[in-house]
């Protein structure tokens, strides 16, 4: 039985995870064109821009493209801000339901020392498989005849017919949900021993895979955004004036991707696209293939 209920706490995982995985690509996927595929439409918006770099036209569809990439990313970071949501959510709810079986746990357990009902048996078993399927925590009967539950890390969570709390508390720093099992005045974090049951998968997925999505995320809204600030400060727009920014310069990596724009000045004037070189004639299209340089 505690072979069987280990194994259903390693599917319990593997089962949530594939499902919250599979949740987040068709999030990211359903945000619109891939990112490749915006940063190649720019690229060619540029490579008509270097044929025609004062045309109005050409400049607004450039402009339109930049818009374009930069709400598909901040997209992209509003869904994994979603799917991190809805996975402090699960495990908010998950250790409520853990929580009430430990409590239900403890009660059979005493049952079981008053009378030895079978049909108890049954049910402490049932809820251990529960327990199990959750947390991925091992149960085992002692030479007492009581059955003790125990998490990974070593917490206890029911001993006879003591039950703790698994109590779910939000973070002051990251707005996350951890996670402290509560036996009267004793309180231990046990956020980072939870790695099995689809309580873990959920703390896997929002610590680790979503927490990576959106640094990767980040990072390439910060380095798509200095790599065409720095070749467009070199050069000048219709009024010759240099040194402007093509999107808003992020001061650091995170929050680069929720925060990515087209910088508002170039925004509202296209003519301020930087096609030429500083000091060059207005025509002169020098900037323009600088940019196409950077896609």
């Amino acid at each position: 039985a505690g072979r069987l209920r280990t194994a259903g706490g390693s599917l319990s995982m593997s089962t949530a995870f594939h499902e919250a995985v599979l949740d987040i690509e068709t999030r990211v996927a359903s945000a619109g064109p891939t990112v490749h595929e915006q940063l190649g439409e720019l690229a060619s918006r540029f490579t008509e821009l270097t044929a025609t770099p004062t045309d109005p036209f050409s400049r607004e569809s450039t402009l339109l493209s930049a818009r374009g990439l930069t709400q598909g990313i901040r997209r992209r970071a509003a869904e994994l801000n979603a799917a991190q949501e809805e996975a402090n959510a699960r495990i908010r709810a998950r250790a409520e339901q853990i929580s009430e079986l430990a409590a239900r746990l403890g009660e059979t357990n005493l049952a079981i020392q008053r009378s030895g009902d079978p049909t108890a048996h049954d049910e402490r078993d049932r809820i251990a498989g529960q327990l199990t399927d959750l947390t991925g925590g091992t149960a085992r009967i002692d030479g007492d005849g009581q059955m003790r539950f125990v998490l990974d890390g070593g917490a206890v969570l029911v001993d006879g017919n003591h039950a703790a709390a698994l109590r779910s508390t939000t973070d002051a720093t990251t707005g996350d949900q951890r996670l402290e099992v509560v036996a009267g005045a004793i309180t231990r974090d046990v956020t980072a021993n939870i790695t099995s049951g689809s309580l873990g998968a959920d703390l896997q997925v929002r610590d680790v895979v979503i927490a990576k999505a959106r640094t990767d995320l980040d990072q390439l809204a910060f380095d798509i955004s200095t790599s065409y600030n720095t070749a467009h400060r070199a050069n000048a727009g219709l009024d010759g004036v240099s040194g402007r920014d093509m999107f808003t310069q992020p001061t650091q990596v995170a929050g680069a991707a929720k925060a990515m724009a087209v910088d508002p000045a170039l925004d509202a004037d296209p003519s301020l696209l930087a096609t030429a070189p500083a000091g060059g004639a207005v025509g002169d299209n020098a900037g323009a293939k600088a940019l196409l340089a950077v896609s």
